[in-house]
Parts: C-alpha cells; sequence; structure tokens
C-alpha cells in the first residue's frame, strides 16, 4: 500500500511518500483517517458556507465541537499510523 504522509511545517503541508507492506488493521486505520479527513473537509467547507450562518447559534456551535473533536481524532490515528514504523 502506498502511505503519504503529511507534515505542517510553516503553514504549509509537506508530504513524504512511500510504500510500505501493512497488516490488515493497518490498511483499516490509513484508511479510516483518510475517510475522516474527507469528512472534515466537507464540514469546514459548510461552515464557511452561507448556510451554516443560518443556523441557530446552538447549532453552529455544535458543528465547531464536531470538527474540533474530528481533528483530535486525526491526530490520534495519525500518531497510531506512526506508530507502525516502529511496530
Amino acid at each position: 500500500m502506498l502511505i503519504l504522509k503529511s507534515r505542517i511545517a510553516r503553514g504549509f503541508d509537506q508530504f513524504s511518500c512511500y510504500e510500505v507492506e501493512m497488516k490488515p488493521y493497518q490498511e483499516r486505520v490509513v484508511n479510516e483517517k483518510f475517510d475522516l479527513q474527507v469528512k472534515l473537509k466537507a464540514l469546514e467547507d459548510f461552515a464557511n458556507g452561507d448556510t451554516f450562518e443560518k443556523l441557530p447559534s446552538q447549532e453552529q456551535a455544535r458543528l465547531h465541537l464536531q470538527g474540533y473533536l474530528m481533528r483530535g481524532y486525526i491526530e490520534v490515528l495519525e500518531e497510531r499510523i506512526d506508530a507502525f514504523d516502529a511496530a
């Protein structure tokens, strides 16, 4: 499986790409992170749109919280992926 790792440095994504042999559960973690990033991007795009501003403030707050928690979840998945190298 081809792995694309991203690191933020000075506001820019830096990518390194390499192919590794992974166990099935590791592939699932990588796929889960990718899927979650896609969903987070969709949420962020929605939050920056006109419809979002028309929502009640309580719903806006819940969506902001959801995005915050999704970013934390992604960080945990990244740490797990980084630990694959050590396993």
